[in-house]
């Protein structure tokens, strides 16, 4: 079968519900209008783990958002991470700008939204956006592998990795109390000849794909190490966050490495925060739970990232080796104007205030986000609001900017 008769004529379907009679309607009414590959998931963790599967890819995943409290939500978000390359339908019985608000969250997270329908399902509502579908589904070369995300040049990566090549942003973190600058994300970029700029979750699910997620994550944590040290000798002293992928956790010698890599630097391993998802966490083995609680032996800084997706249990944080978590921006989109996603960031920051860690939120994007995030008693911020990610060579003068401005009372925050 060809590329075209498989994604465009018979598309792969997988439908995430709660309710089984609703899923059960959902594959009879895809049966009446051809669609015959459909396999169901009851939530988020039973989709991801028939995404695992070899051929596991579906072409479209109707995805329901009520009945399963955060976790349609936290589906979208996992998607996004995965750099997934089918389109996504979002079914739900809400207002249709709550649906709205919710598909533009998708959206601005990279995924593809063939559609919004309300539930119940109509069939002749399903049949159009099927239609739709297959019109507009690409065409993928037949010898593509399905888990290589597009424009990605791997040769051109393995030799930025060999070269050192610049491979960094930084996006700076302000506290939320007296507006000091304490640091920022490192986010990895390359700007490609071909393609332009390269999603970041594209370059991460690309080198994880091919075993070369760990060179990637060494010259990252380099680079981002050369950093800190530089602003060190200019009398700067900051930290940084650094994205660690849950399969560079299973090496052992991870902290040796990375502790020879501080040192080089001249840098304290406290100037490091390392960030792991907490979808991640839920997979992570015994290996890798050895260590992370190595490195926070070691003194660095240990965060969880996409807090708020539910994966892990209060007990398992309050008792585990981590010193932050990171809300994701995800969540603050459509807070303004929806109640749902009030009580989303409500709950997140909730759960996090019960374990008694700090909190991280990303996403700032507005003074209304800067002022919910303060009510909301978080601790620390980075968003558009504050600074987009920027050269690291940047990064001085514009603290020196950001600083003055505080000092002269000229920031509105």
């Amino acid at each position: 079968m060809s590329a075209r008769d498989h994604r465009i004529e018979a598309p792969r379907v997988l439908v995430v519900d709660a309710d089984p009679f609703m899923a059960a309607s959902a594959v009879q009414m895809l049966a009446h209008v051809g669609v015959s590959d459909v396999r169901t998931a009851r939530d988020s963790a039973d989709a991801l783990a028939l995404l695992e599967r070899p051929l596991g890819n579906p072409d479209l995943i109707l995805c329901a958002l009520d009945g399963n409290g955060q976790d349609g939500l936290v589906l979208i978000r996992a998607l996004a991470d995965r750099a997934f390359h089918g389109q996504v339908v979002l079914t739900s019985g809400s207002d249709y700008r709550v649906m709205a608000s919710l598909a533009a969250v998708a959206a601005e997270s990279g995924l593809r939204i063939a559609a919004t329908l309300s539930t119940p399902l109509e069939p002749a509502a399903l049949g159009r956006m099927l239609a739709d579908f297959r019109s507009a589904a690409p065409v993928a070369p037949d010898d593509a592998p399905e888990w290589l995300p597009p424009a990605i040049d791997l040769a051109g990566l393995d030799a930025r990795v060999a070269a050192g090549a610049p491979m960094l942003a930084i996006q700076p973190l302000v506290s939320l109390s007296d507006r000091q600058v304490v640091g920022g994300e490192v986010l990895i970029r390359w700007n490609d000849a071909e393609h332009g700029v390269v999603a970041p979750a594209a370059i991460i699910a690309a080198a994880e794909a091919t075993g070369r997620i760990d060179a990637v994550t060494n010259e990252v944590f380099r680079q981002a190490a050369e950093w800190v040290g530089y602003w060190n000798r200019m009398g700067t002293h900051v930290r940084v966050s650094v994205n660690v992928s849950i399969r560079n956790l299973d090496h052992p010698d991870l902290p040796g490495r990375l502790l020879q890599v501080c040192d080089a630097a001249g840098i304290a391993p406290e100037q490091v925060v390392i960030e792991i998802t907490e979808s991640g966490l839920v997979d992570a083995s015994a290996v890798a739970r050895g260590v992370i609680a190595r490195l926070h032996l070691h003194g660095f800084g240990l965060s969880i990232d996409n807090f708020g997706t539910g994966y892990s249990s209060v007990e398992d944080l309050r008792d585990g080796p981590f010193s932050e978590l990171k809300i994701d921006g995800f969540f603050l989109r459509g807070v303004h104007d929806s109640t749902d996603a009030r009580d989303l960031i409500e709950a997140a920051t909730a759960r996090g205030r019960a374990v008694g860690l700090p909190l991280v939120v990303e996403g700032i994007e507005t003074l209304e986000d800067w002022q919910l995030a303060q009510r909301l008693d978080c601790d620390l911020a980075q968003g558009y609001y504050i600074a987009t990610p920027m050269d690291p060579a940047l990064f001085l003068s514009w603290k020196d900017g950001w600083d003055r401005a505080i000092a002269h009372a000229r920031v509105a925050v």
